[in-house]
């Protein structure tokens, strides 16, 4: 059985006019804990989130629209290409 923090999260689809946006999983980063919350406290980051850890593993998604001509694909990647 595959672990389930390994499954993708099932794609949300909504429309919006002639467009259909569709959200897709694409899985998860690892980054230091400091990252996302590089101007606080180690108490706030812990009541705020609840994670005492160093590291934290944030979803990451992608966003894909179909327009009546063109499928666009929204893909923010966390390095440059």
């Amino acid at each position: 059985m595959v672990p389930r923090r390994a499954m993708a999260h099932p794609p949300h689809t909504l429309k919006l006019g002639t467009f259909e946006i569709t959200v897709l999983s694409d899985g998860h980063l690892t980054v230091p804990t400091r990252l996302p919350a590089c101007n606080v406290t180690d108490a706030e980051i812990k009541s705020t989130i609840g994670v005492g850890t160093d590291t934290v593993e944030p979803h990451c998604n992608v966003t894909l629209v179909r327009t009546p001509s063109d499928t666009i694909l929204i893909d923010v990647a966390p390095v440059p290409i």
